[in-house]
């Protein structure tokens, strides 16, 4: 659920893309509407699926079904392609990132 001023708008989990951290609020992204919500990281995220949704830095979560595929940059580091062509930085285990996709651990 996100807020504005003049209206409440309900999101489901399966429409949300990711989920970005600004300090006490999250920036969630779900289709081309992008909602600023006062929550913590921490917070929202407790409210997630853990199947769903991989964590793949300590600000972004991502909705597992729109990760298209991991790409390295050949120095050590990977980035996760998204539908839609957005490339997100993954600083998590990669290991562990692939086992729960490929698995939907």
């Amino acid at each position: 659920m996100a807020k504005a001023t003049d209206r409440v708008v309900f999101i489901k989990n399966e429409q949300i893309d990711w989920i970005e951290s600004a300090g006490n609020y999250v920036i969630l992204q779900a289709g081309e509407e992008r909602h600023i919500i006062r929550e913590t990281m921490a917070s929202f995220g407790r409210g997630l699926s853990a199947t769903n949704f991989v964590r793949l830095s300590r600000s972004l979560i991502v909705n597992a079904n729109r990760i298209v595929e991991l790409k390295s940059n050949g120095q050590g580091t990977f980035h996760a392609m998204l539908r839609g062509g957005k490339m997100v930085p993954v600083t998590v285990g990669l290991r562990d990132l692939e086992q729960r996709l490929r698995f939907g651990l």
